[in-house]
Formats: C-alpha cells, sequence, structure tokens
C-alpha cells in the first residue's frame, strides 16, 4: 500500500514536480553501467518519471515504474 501523504500534500499542490533526472542517478548510472545493449530497470516510486526519460536516452530498452500517486502519473 502507498503512502498518500504525497499525493496529498505534495503532488495535487504541484510542490515537487521535477523535470530532470536526479544527480545521483546520473552519476550512478555513468559510474556503474557498462553495457547499454540490453538494460531493463525497475523504478518504484517514479514520481512524474524525471529518471525514466534519461534512463531511457542512456539506452535501456524497459522500464517498469510503480507510482502511486494518480496525480503524479497524470
Amino acid at each position: 500500500m502507498f503512502d498518500k501523504s504525497w499525493e496529498n500534500e505534495i503532488y495535487k499542490n504541484k510542490k515537487q514536480i521535477n523535470k530532470y533526472p536526479f544527480d545521483w542517478v546520473v552519476s550512478s548510472t555513468n559510474k556503474y553501467i557498462k553495457k547499454k545493449n540490453k538494460l531493463t530497470g525497475l523504478e518504484i516510486g517514479c514520481g512524474v518519471g524525471n529518471n525514466i526519460s534519461f534512463l531511457l536516452n542512456y539506452g535501456f530498452k524497459k522500464i517498469y515504474a510503480i507510482e502511486g500517486s494518480e496525480t503524479a502519473c497524470k
């Protein structure tokens, strides 16, 4: 079950709508991922999907994302 406080307090009030991937995701991906041809990823709590775009552009072929906020998904 998802914590609805993010939905009610953050996303519905547009307090955290990120447009860019988190720096930790970018630096860790560049540091640890060497083979780009058949990557699959999973992001739980993906928010508005800012990390997903980066990972697809990086070379991931499939990304599975789970988000509990209906507002963030829209």
